[in-house]
Parts: structure tokens; C-alpha cells; sequence
């Protein structure tokens, strides 16, 4: 009886870690946009994983359209490809084979990558709420981030 509370004592903490491993605030699209190193659109073409980390994995991309980027980013940007941790557990984002998105990242210096997880802004272009493909068509060109309280 006690290896049955142990079991189940310890299927529940892993369901509690699965669940509050990645916890972000809701944010606006503005704050999203302000907060990453770079906006993009993209599609996404094929997945890969690195067989020298088990962690991270990476989606090859095309790119659609630049919203936000540095010319610190433009190597990393010009690979086509867009990495992430493998599971969603481990705050990971899953992307949909040959699906266009709206996301937003950030620039993993150490490594030359852009990342992105589900902390950041992840949608699929079709799927957006009018407000936030207003902003991406037309506003994020005209926006003070210096301006905007996160």
C-alpha cells in the first residue's frame, strides 16, 4: 500500500513540475515585441535535433518578413533557423510543418542562435486576433518601446 502513495506521490510531483515549469505573465503584443530581440515571420519547414545536446532541438525556417532585428542578428537569421528545447516541459516551443508564424525571440549570443520558447510570442499568421495582426501589418513600425511600461 505505502509503494502505492509512493508511486503516486511521485506521478503527481512530475505532473506538478510538467505544469509549473514554464510560467509567464500574459502580455500585449507591444510588450512581447519590446521585450525580444527580434519579430519575425516565418515558415517553418523541417525540425531537426542536435545529437550532441539532448535538450535542444532546432526548426529550419524561411523568412517571410522582418519586423524587428539588429545587424548582430542578421548571421544568425541568414542560418534559417530557429532553435528551441526539445519538450514543451522544458518551456520548448512545437511548431507545425510548412505553418507561417508570427514570433518573437531572443539572441543566444554565446552560440550565435535565435531562440524562442513559450515565454515569448509564438502564433500562427492566420490565426491572429485583429489587434495583434494590426500590429504586426502596420503599428510595430510606429511604437516608442522606450515608452512602454513592462
Amino acid at each position: 500500500m505505502s509503494y502505492l502513495f509512493l508511486l503516486f506521490g511521485l506521478s503527481f510531483s512530475g505532473l506538478l513540475c510538467q505544469c509549473m515549469g514554464c510560467r509567464c505573465g500574459p502580455l500585449s503584443v507591444a510588450q512581447y515585441y519590446c521585450n525580444s530581440d527580434f519579430a519575425i515571420q516565418i515558415t517553418i519547414t523541417s525540425e531537426r535535433h542536435d545529437t550532441e545536446d539532448e535538450l535542444n532541438s532546432w526548426y529550419d525556417m524561411e523568412v517571410v518578413n522582418v519586423y524587428k532585428t539588429s545587424d548582430q542578428l542578421s548571421k544568425a537569421m541568414k542560418s534559417g533557423r530557429i532553435w528551441t528545447t526539445r519538450t514543451s516541459e522544458l518551456c520548448g516551443r512545437v511548431f507545425k510543418m510548412d505553418s507561417n508564424y508570427v514570433i518573437t525571440g531572443y539572441y543566444d549570443n554565446q552560440n550565435d542562435r535565435l531562440r524562442t520558447h513559450t515565454c515569448t510570442y509564438g502564433r500562427i499568421y492566420l490565426d491572429l486576433n485583429k489587434v495583434d495582426k494590426r500590429f504586426y501589418d502596420q503599428n510595430y513600425k510606429t511604437i516608442d518601446c522606450s515608452k512602454l511600461i513592462n
